[in-house]
């Protein structure tokens, strides 16, 4: 037999080690004993949400809250939970009292910021992200996230700085340099967001958005035909897009390569038979041909 000091050990060993299985049997042990222990009702709460048994954590959070409404981790965890059920009024309600308790609790911070992402509240995740960056100045994601908001609400100058900050942590967040490239794309600052295209070319051969981006620049630029390469790469990696084929087929077709225009407009129509791009493309294509044939 275990003493309860040792269930508490045990069952907190098991939770740092992920093994959630012996987590609950020591937990349920400890209950046993002491049904109004909230840490281990809370915990226990933890485990059922971790292991998809969400509507059980939250009969478990609400005990811990009951028994003790000033326990942080029951306030974070019912914040989450409601976060999880699309209850953002909740969530907020419980996740703001979690910072009554501990108002630099970085936890809660990052919650809070995610909830307002979600909910698309920049202006209170702005805030949220700031405070999480007050405490811990090196955190890239806070700093990405940040950079994110900026962009989302046209302040690309700060959305610049919060994306090449995340960048001096950590090089290899590519969707940071994505941001950065959009942030520079929308001030028309475009050789410098090819630039940051370009790099990622390199570091994700197969990502399909920096070739797409690429060639939506170079037509912005008034160079559809450097536009094609781009496209044509972006199809090899993804074969059924059909925005970036539509692009391409039009740009084939611009560009006086009628055969490859037409490939392309039938690919379209196999993938999308009521395809109106695809349909008047090929239509065109026809009509020219006879006009040509005429002549």
């Amino acid at each position: 037999m275990y003493s309860l000091e040792e269930l508490k050990k045990l069952s907190n060993d098991a939770l740092a080690n992920s093994d959630y299985q012996k987590a609950e049997e020591y937990l349920k042990k400890i209950l046993e004993n002491n049904p109004n222990s909230y840490e281990a009702l809370n915990n226990l709460g933890m485990v059922y949400f971790v292991t998809n048994r969400q509507d059980e954590a939250y009969e478990y959070f609400k005990k811990a809250y009951d028994l003790n409404p000033k326990l942080l981790e029951a306030n974070q965890n019912l914040g989450s939970y409601y976060l999880y059920k699309g209850d953002i009024d909740k969530s907020e309600e419980f996740f703001l009292k979690a910072l009554q308790i501990d108002p630099n609790n970085f936890n809660t911070y990052h919650n809070l910021s995610t909830l307002y992402l979600n909910s698309e509240q920049f202006s209170k995740a702005k805030k949220s992200l700031e405070k999480l960056l007050q405490i811990d100045s090196d955190n890239f994601q806070a700093s990405f996230m940040l950079g994110s908001i900026f962009l989302n609400l046209k302040e690309y100058y700060p959305a610049i700085a919060n994306f090449l900050y995340t960048l001096n942590i950590n090089k290899d967040m590519h969707n940071a340099r994505m941001g950065l490239a959009e942030a520079y794309y929308r001030l028309g600052r475009y050789k410098a967001a090819l630039r940051e295209l370009e790099i990622l070319f390199k570091v994700m051969p197969n990502m399909v958005s920096p070739y797409i981006k690429s060639a939506l620049i170079s037509i912005e630029m008034g160079d559809n035909k450097n536009a094609i390469p781009y496209l044509e790469k972006a199809l090899q990696i993804d074969r059924t897009n059909l925005d970036t084929m539509e692009m391409l087929a039009i740009l084939y077709e611009e560009n006086g390569n009628k055969e490859k225009a037409e490939e392309l407009y039938q690919e379209m129509l196999i993938i999308d038979p009521e395809s109106k791009v695809a349909i008047e493309g090929i239509e065109r294509l026809e009509e020219l041909n006879k006009r040509l044939s005429q002549t």
